[in-house]
């Protein structure tokens, strides 16, 4: 994956956190995004990487 791709896919799972603030509980449309940027971090940082390994520590609960 080109640099620039990978930033703009990170940028686009930035941008949209700001919809799931709203809710309460955590919605399906959330998990999804949870998974799918864990997968994208996965795949530009590696699975040992600080990045992957700080985003799988983060407590999601509302």
């Amino acid at each position: 994956m080109e640099k620039e791709q990978a930033i703009s896919k990170l940028k686009e799972k930035l941008n949209m956190i700001s919809r799931f603030k709203m809710y309460k509980t955590r919605s399906q449309e959330f998990e999804i995004w949870r998974r799918n940027t864990e997968t994208d971090l996965k795949y530009i940082f590696g699975d040992q990487s600080q990045n992957f390994k700080n985003f799988n520590q983060i407590s999601y609960d509302s």
